[in-house]
């Protein structure tokens, strides 16, 4: 809503401008330590990717929850363990990476490239209705959003 975004970042206005406006897909990174950088709860970021979600349905999409490493040291992190099986109960086709150890990596990279072929496709459908829309003779310079809208 129009109230909420007063308290979004430059980064956060971007993004969502980007989703909003562009033909575009998301990657929705979870912090299952989120200690680490102070923001939000494991909760709050279940609750911010719904709503996103909900927002942007038809958007390309790759849940990807990182830190999977920490399971190593559950000593250390004991919440770790428990915010993982959280995350993957509710998102099993999350891809779980760990970029300290690299673990899924590859599989990120098969599915962001998924995705950007993907986005190749629709903008190349864009690209289309533009030059047949030249082509006719159409004046208007303006492509609607609908035009955006991803399959």
């Amino acid at each position: 809503d129009e109230a909420g975004q007063e308290r979004f970042n430059l980064m956060d206005q971007l993004t969502l401008g980007s989703l909003q406006h562009l033909p575009s897909a998301c990657v929705f990174v979870f912090d299952p330590w989120p200690v680490s950088h102070g923001l939000l709860s494991v909760k709050e970021q279940v609750k911010l990717r719904d709503a996103l979600r909900r927002k942007f349905p038809r958007r390309p999409w790759i849940d990807v929850i990182t830190k999977v490493d920490l399971l190593d040291e559950l000593e250390d992190h004991p919440e770790v363990d428990t915010n993982i099986e959280y995350l993957t109960g509710i998102f099993p086709e999350a891809v779980k990476v760990s970029s300290l150890e690299g673990t899924g990596l590859d599989l990120l990279n098969m599915a962001v490239r998924q995705l950007l072929e993907e986005m190749t496709r629709v903008v190349r459908q864009l690209q289309r209705s533009k030059i047949r829309q030249m082509r006719l003779g159409e004046r208007s310079t303006f492509i609607g959003k609908e035009a955006l809208t991803l399959r």
